[in-house]
């Protein structure tokens, strides 16, 4: 059995996401690309320190593309529909030192959507206690 020096709690970080209105170009050259969208993913991780251990992904027909990463601190997933210009993201991170923010924020940057909306409250929940810890100096 192996074991994992960080700290690994079962409350973890999630971040459940929709990017609406991504960019024509962006749309056809990463939402229907599978070999660029996995670059994608891979490099979000990289973003977040996140411990890549596995990969898959598919390629639809006629167009979107899925990809999973399996990641030692828990999963990322995107699943596109480019004809509607659309990503779903699902990012969830344990432990107390993991932040799936800066894998977040590089997809958004990358991908460009016009218009996010976060589902849930994992998201939420992380700004409003970073701006609690910010606000009163806490840890």
């Amino acid at each position: 059995m192996s074991h994992h020096t960080q700290n690994f709690s079962p409350h973890g970080k999630h971040i459940i996401a929709e990017f609406h209105d991504v960019p024509y170009g962006v749309t056809y050259d990463l939402l229907d690309n599978e070999e660029r969208l996995r670059n994608v993913m891979l490099e979000a991780c990289k973003e977040a320190n996140l411990t890549v251990l596995g990969i898959m992904s598919n390629k639809f027909a006629p167009v979107g593309v899925s990809v999973l990463i399996l990641i030692m601190e828990s999963h990322l997933a995107i699943h596109t529909y480019p004809d509607y210009h659309y990503a779903s993201i699902d990012i969830y991170t344990c432990g107390q030192d993991v932040d799936p923010r800066p894998a977040f924020e590089y997809l958004k940057r990358v991908l460009r959507p016009g218009d996010v909306k976060l589902m849930g409250e994992g998201y939420r929940k992380l700004l409003f206690e970073e701006d609690l810890r910010k606000r009163y100096g806490i840890g």
